[in-house]
């Protein structure tokens, strides 16, 4: 560690500049993931590269995605500043760490980073180190969840496809409804909040219909909706309604029969939207109301005023619907 707490602030002696041949030139076991280069990324390529020895080569400690550019530019050597005082790849890596700590992480590096000190050091310089890389307790948990997955859970996380704060749901699962799931989210971009739905209502509707998750995706009429001619929007809005009949089949019926009466008595329904509390749970009803001219206006709420008394304690009270309350979504 003693060479580590010396580079922490480096001096002149520390360092050494030296042009050296790319094939001398090794990326650091577990400390880079090649998927965070990409050719199209602005790299600066002045910067030399920081390195030490090992054995009868070097490894990089900062420089990884200038040194992959550098090799795609065709160039056979590349400077290089030696850390002469990193003899070690416990040392190494510490100092790779610190090095990267005063940019935003994304997520990939994130995660090699909470695998590689997880691996590498005591669970109490474990904790220390996650600080300074920016990683609090529910991020480290998520991420420690992740340590396990398959690439391809890594690579929707990565996309944006499957969003970071469901990650240990996903997890959670057995591993072909694992699959399942990500064959899903990979081929729309659901939102954060659907995605946190569908993934407390699948266990649910797996343990109710004693059907897999796998089984429960895999079903005719979802996969027609996900193959059908619907744009993405719209598929995904067919998708969460789908679902959300299966969870709470009294609660959509109940839908159902308030939104066929709201729609009757409703004098016109461009001008006029009736809102009921979420899921029902209040006895409580929202009139919202667009007119754009004073005549209008009279007609509208003339029309309002007729609607029977008993129409609107239906719309306020939907339990006066049917004889039994929907259940409850929380």
């Amino acid at each position: 560690m003693s060479g580590f707490s010396q580079l922490s602030k480096p001096g002149q002696s520390d360092l050494s500049l030296e042009k050296i041949s790319l094939n001398l030139l090794k990326i650091p076991h577990g400390l880079f993931d090649s998927a965070c280069f990409s050719l199209q990324e602005k790299i600066d390529l002045f910067t030399p590269l920081i390195v030490y020895r090992s054995g009868n080569s070097f490894t990089i400690i900062d420089g990884c995605k200038r040194f992959l550019a550098i090799k795609e530019s065709g160039t056979n050597e590349c400077f290089c500043c030696v850390a002469d005082s990193v003899d070690d790849p416990l040392c190494a890596g510490l100092l790779r760490i610190s090095l990267n700590t005063g940019r935003p992480l994304r997520f990939r590096e994130k995660l090699i980073f909470t695998r590689w000190l997880k691996e590498n050091l005591d669970p109490d310089e474990y904790s220390l180190r996650l600080q300074p890389i920016g990683i609090e307790s529910r991020e480290r948990f998520c991420l420690e969840k992740l340590l396990g997955a398959p690439p391809e859970l890594i690579s929707l996380i990565d996309s944006g496809h499957a969003d970071f704060s469901v990650s240990a749901d996903i997890v959670d699962l057995d591993p072909d409804d694992q699959r399942g799931v990500i064959e899903l989210f990979s081929r729309l971009s659901f939102s954060r909040q659907t995605q946190r739905e569908l993934l407390e209502w699948l266990p649910e509707l797996s343990f109710r219909l004693r059907k897999p998750v796998r089984d429960i995706l895999n079903a005719e009429e979802l996969q027609k909706i996900i193959g059908g001619k619907l744009n993405d929007p719209q598929k995904i809005q067919k998708i969460r309604d789908y679902f959300f009949v299966l969870r709470f089949p009294k609660l959509a019926e109940a839908k159902r029969v308030w939104s066929s009466l709201a729609a009757e008595i409703n004098p016109d329904s461009s001008m006029v939207n009736f809102q009921p509390s979420e899921a029902f749970e209040k006895n409580r009803l929202e009139v919202k109301i667009a007119v754009t001219d004073a005549s209008t206006a009279r007609t509208i709420f003339s029309r309002l005023g007729s609607i029977p008394q008993d129409s609107w304690e239906k719309l306020i009270n939907p339990a006066l619907l049917w004889s039994t309350k929907p259940e409850r979504t929380s």
